[in-house]
């Protein structure tokens, strides 16, 4: 996938507040945060059980901060939201004993990588591709397709969220904006493809055109 739920974060801050319901809950407990490590108590499911690690976000007495590391079962490291996954942690404490959950939309977002490499042409690689097939791994620019993949999953879930209220509610709203970006996103990105396996892009496909070939 070309986004983790750290992205969606950095698009919609209040996420992780507002449709939270309609994510998979991961794990709860009581945390504490010194500088830029959560330690966890009385979890339900700990941090190695739930798969927890970087591109996570873990929301911790209503703040949601991006998962760094796992360093324990029982400890994170964590940071607010940085401008780049390059940039230093920042810290988020102190916190003590305050509540803390984590959700992700990696199903939702892998329903959306799916939508997008179909509108690529591609599959996904090791899932028993037919031969000559365009792979996910030929994809020179993974980055590039990010915020396509973001806004796309951004209005799947808040019209989700929206789909028993009125189209003049909050979060209607908001899913048509996103839906608004991910159709300006998709006429501008352009895919890169390495066709030939040396490690140099060889063609280019772009997202709001079909592929033409000859009967």
């Amino acid at each position: 996938m070309f986004i983790t739920d750290r992205d969606l974060l950095m698009h919609e801050p209040s996420l992780f507040r507002d449709v939270v319901w309609t994510g998979q809950r991961l794990c709860k407990g009581v945390a504490s945060v010194t500088g830029t490590t959560l330690t966890a108590s009385a979890l339900d499911n700990d941090f190695a059980a739930a798969s927890i690690g970087a591109g996570h976000v873990a929301v911790v007495d209503g703040i949601a901060c991006e998962v760094i590391s796992r360093d324990d079962t029982d400890q994170l490291t964590v940071s607010r939201i940085r401008p780049t996954q390059l940039e230093p942690a920042i810290p988020v404490g102190p916190i003590t004993d305050k509540p803390l959950w984590i959700v992700t939309f990696a199903p939702q977002i892998r329903l959306v990588h799916l939508q997008l490499l179909r509108l690529i042409g591609a599959e996904e690689t090791g899932t028993g591709a037919l031969p000559g097939a365009i792979l996910e791994s030929q994809i020179t620019n993974p980055g590039d397709l990010a915020s396509l993949e973001a806004f796309g999953v951004l209005a799947f879930l808040l019209a989700a969220a929206a789909a028993t209220a009125a189209s003049s509610s909050p979060l209607a709203v908001r899913a048509a904006f996103y839906r608004g970006l991910f159709s300006q996103e998709r006429s501008r990105v352009t895919v890169r493809l390495d066709l030939d396996g040396d490690g140099v892009a060889d063609a280019e496909r772009r997202l709001n055109a079909a592929a033409l070939e000859r009967a």
